[in-house]
């Protein structure tokens, strides 16, 4: 019997179709009028950026240069059902001047032996962006920033510089926007025939947000696609949904001004 491949690494591929299948085996209650939802939209163009053990040097230091400029990001993690290894740390720089954003795609199962000069090189640059002056919008503190620990754990952070992370977790700030605005506002109920949130027991999950806020969805599993960039683009997805929430929150967008920007959006396709 061969023992050697209980110490194998999955391959992203692997980890992509295991959580697929665990996403697969979740109930997740979609609003009754999900048909009206559009696909999801992101605010501008980006380019997935990944990062591995074969991530050439001069990508990274590409990248490098970009966060040194960089003051704002949006960060999701992904990890293997509820409870396993955390496969990916997802971070999207918000480059406002630019016409398209890079996302960073961190492989955690993938990146380089300790101490080689790449894996010093991938060190700094996570050093350079989460500099305690920069702003990181991430959903839920308890699972995001408790994925997030596996740098400390790779020692690409210190435990000193993580815990001066400034971030803004969105999960409750957006649900209490929606219901704020919905209660206050009669534009809503009088112009809108969407219906809004009021399962006050369920979780306010990124998805719903996207769903209840934007009329749109990021939730297209398709049981027959084994496509990897297309598993990584629905990832991505997730971060970028971030960015998009956080748009609200830091305007504190009016119902009205809402409309408007959907209004304006409804036509452009990015992905």
């Amino acid at each position: 019997m061969n023992n050697t491949d209980q110490y194998r690494v999955p391959s992203l591929i692997e980890q992509a179709r295991a959580d697929f299948e665990y996403q697969k085996s979740l109930s997740i209650d979609l609003p009754s009028h999900s048909i009206l939802l559009n696909i999801f939209q992101p605010l501008k163009p980006y380019r997935i950026c990944p990062i591995h053990r074969l991530t050439s040097i001069d990508h990274v230091l590409f990248l490098l240069e970009k966060v040194k400029k960089t003051k704002t990001y949006s960060i999701d993690t992904n990890k293997i059902g509820s409870e396993g290894h955390v496969t990916l740390i997802i971070i999207e720089l918000r480059e406002i001047e630019e016409n398209e954003n890079c996302i960073l795609t961190f492989e955690m199962l993938h990146l380089p032996i300790p101490y080689t000069y790449l894996w010093t090189m991938i060190q700094k640059l996570l050093k350079t962006i989460f500099r305690s002056q920069n702003k990181f919008f991430i959903w839920n503190n308890n699972n995001n920033r408790n994925d997030l620990c596996v740098l400390i754990d790779h020692h690409y952070l210190s435990p000193d510089a993580f815990y001066e992370i400034n971030m803004f977790e969105l999960q409750n700030s957006s649900k209490h926007w929606h219901h704020r605005r919905h209660e206050h506002n009669e534009y809503y109920s009088s112009k809108s025939s969407y219906h809004p949130y009021k399962q006050n027991g369920d979780e306010w999950t990124i998805e719903k947000a996207i769903n209840y806020l934007f009329h749109e969805s990021i939730i297209k599993f398709n049981k027959n696609m084994h496509n990897p960039l297309y598993y990584m683009n629905h990832y991505v997805c997730y971060c970028l949904a971030l960015t998009k929430v956080s748009l609200i929150i830091e305007l504190d967008w009016t119902w009205e001004q809402m409309a408007q920007f959907k209004k304006f959006y409804q036509n452009t396709k990015i992905i």
